[in-house]
């Protein structure tokens, strides 16, 4: 968040990247969600729109699979936002 706060957008991601692999290596399924939703959100902002969707539809099927409704509420909702710049 202090790469967001700094403009550094891609730097933000590198670290998410980097923290991605770390919580896939160890299991932690939300909060490995919860980063591929903010993910989603970096691309989205982006505009990069494809791999936005894509991030937010894995953190969908994560929150799916053990049951978070606020996870998947969020990525439903981050969805829709690319679905409405996407026309």
């Amino acid at each position: 968040m202090a790469y967001d706060d700094l403009g550094e957008l891609q730097k933000s991601i590198d670290a998410y990247m980097a923290s991605l692999e770390i919580k896939r290596e160890y299991g932690d399924t939300r909060s490995l969600a919860n980063t591929l939703g903010n993910l989603g959100i970096k691309y989205k902002n982006l505009g990069m729109l494809n791999k936005a969707e894509g991030y937010l539809r894995e953190q969908l099927e994560i929150s799916e699979t053990i049951d978070d409704h606020r996870g998947m509420s969020n990525a439903l909702g981050n969805l829709g936002n690319v679905f409405r710049l996407k026309g």
